[in-house]
């Protein structure tokens, strides 16, 4: 059962039954005003007053095609195009009303490292997909390389790149982290303009880059883990020490968020599955609380993460997670 929520007071607007569980990488978000989503072979497009799906739509794709992610481009276009990714590892460009363009779908040669991306450059489409093999390709709307492509990141892949579009090809860049601890700079015309190393690479640790979690231009965290320790690390800041270094007893992924409101005010937002908790700490490293705690402590959660916005006229941010079948609202003090 899908229900969206009131900002203000949790009642429910609309509530509707899907065909199954929402692909968790293809999480429901905002594309012109409605609420896209993807399960595991159709996908919703629908309006966020009523429910009611936007024309065309729900797209119901083959048994044999399962969506692993879903990309749209930032584009004004009335209608958007549709990046989707599959299980078996092919890359699909359809337009709103399902039909693939000429030229695909696209059979990768080895899985992706992370959601690939739909950009717009120039009045042109670029589809942007990193893989777990070290290799980075972009192709155009009618399925064929951009010149330069692909382009080796001197080492394996994983997690999801940041895109920073510009007028021309040359002016777009790709952001990415490798295996080796390497932060690259790629631009869409085929180049590597930057690569610095953001922390010590080891053979059993691993990288992913955490873009910031409203799509802030050019803001993110990298994150290494070795075992059971877990290190964040800013590549704005002047040092090379993480922003967090935490000694975890958990195995498994412990998802980061990253989330910059400007004028200083950062959080890290630090999930662990295991015991179903989050931690927040501040741009600086340190732990954040309730204003009526003694003490920052952990938050029970049920979700993958949480969301979160800063409220300037009262310094307090608030904090949204999920609880059991429960929405719970915490305001968190600003330092």
């Amino acid at each position: 059962m899908l229900r969206l929520l009131g900002s203000r007071d949790n009642t429910a607007r609309w509530a509707d039954t899907l065909p199954g569980p929402v692909v968790a990488t293809a999480a429901p978000r905002l594309v012109r005003g409605r609420v896209l989503l993807a399960t595991a072979h159709r996908l919703h497009w629908l309006n966020a007053a009523d429910g009611q799906p936007a024309p065309g739509f729900p797209l119901n794709l083959p048994d044999s095609v399962t969506i692993a992610a879903v990309a749209t481009a930032p584009t004004p276009r009335p209608v958007p195009h549709l990046l989707l990714a599959t299980t078996a590892n092919d890359l699909l460009l359809l337009d709103a009303s399902g039909r693939q363009y000429p030229g695909w779908p696209h059979r990768l040669e080895a899985p992706l490292a992370g959601p690939p991306l739909l950009l717009t450059v120039g009045g042109r489409d670029v589809v942007v997909a990193a893989l777990r093999n070290g290799y980075v390709y972009a192709f155009t709307q009618a399925g064929e390389r951009y010149p330069g492509f692909p382009v080796s990141a001197g080492a394996q892949l994983a997690g999801p790149l940041l895109a920073q579009p510009a007028a021309t090809l040359a002016r777009s860049v790709v952001r990415l982290v490798n295996q080796h601890g390497e932060l690259l700079t790629l631009t869409l015309s085929g180049d590597i303009t930057n690569r610095r190393r953001v922390a010590t690479w080891s053979r059993t640790a691993t990288f992913a880059l955490v873009p910031e979690a409203s799509s802030r231009a050019g803001a993110f965290v990298v994150v290494r883990e070795d075992g059971g320790r877990l290190d964040v690390f800013s590549p704005a800041a002047i040092t090379a020490a993480p922003l967090l270094s935490r000694q975890l007893l958990t195995s498994g992924p412990k998802p980061v968020q990253w989330f910059d409101f400007g004028g200083g005010h950062q959080v890290l937002a630090l999930t662990e599955p295991g015991p179903g908790q989050v931690s927040l700490f501040d741009g600086q490293g340190r732990p954040l609380g309730s204003p009526a705690a003694a003490s920052a402590t952990p938050w029970p959660l049920t979700g993958p993460g949480v969301a979160l916005r800063y409220d300037a006229a009262r310094r307090r941010y608030l904090l949204v997670r999920v609880l059991g079948h429960e929405l719970r609202r915490d305001e968190v003090a600003v330092p």
